[in-house]
């Protein structure tokens, strides 16, 4: 006698390929205006999810970040709307400024705001990785990124 089973699985989970990530959380403003400051090294697939208190259109800038970006913005259901690469200016790096009396007309400053991104419509989340990640990972506009507080496990999922 021969017997069957029968194994259902949605097509959607056919569909993805989970990435594995390790990313800290900065849910106060402190923590997302010093995101990855001063930081020279971020391991590979580890980086920040910034979580900004209601939907908008937050910027993101690279003052005093040693290390190139990608940076990923995301909305209130994951989805990754865009992706920008950001340089970074490690020779303008200033740790005696403090950020909460910044000169808007210094030079520096201007620089880096001139080169900051923001998105095109309202984001929740930005999800900031070592430069070139989203790239090399094949992630784009329209995948996923799934995670859970406080956890610092997460993933990305690629719709292919």
């Amino acid at each position: 006698m021969i017997r069957f089973i029968l194994l259902v699985i949605p097509f959607s989970l056919l569909a993805e390929t989970a990435i594995p990530i390790f990313i800290e959380h900065a849910t106060t403003i402190e923590a997302r205006r010093k995101g990855l400051m001063h930081r020279s090294h971020l391991d590979p697939n580890h980086g920040m999810l910034l979580h900004y208190p209601e939907s908008g259109y937050h910027r993101i800038w690279m003052y005093n970040c040693l290390i190139p970006l990608s940076v990923a913005f995301i909305d209130e259901n994951g989805a990754i709307l865009e992706i920008h690469e950001l340089k970074a200016h490690p020779e303008l790096v200033n740790n005696t400024q403090n950020l909460n009396h910044l000169d808007y007309n210094d030079p520096t400053v201007k620089l880096f705001l001139s080169e900051s991104v923001k998105p095109n419509e309202p984001v929740k989340y930005s999800l900031e990785m070592n430069g070139g990640w989203f790239q090399n990972h094949g992630v784009s506009q329209g995948d996923r990124v799934k995670w859970c507080l406080p956890a610092a496990e997460a993933k990305v999922l690629l719709r292919k």
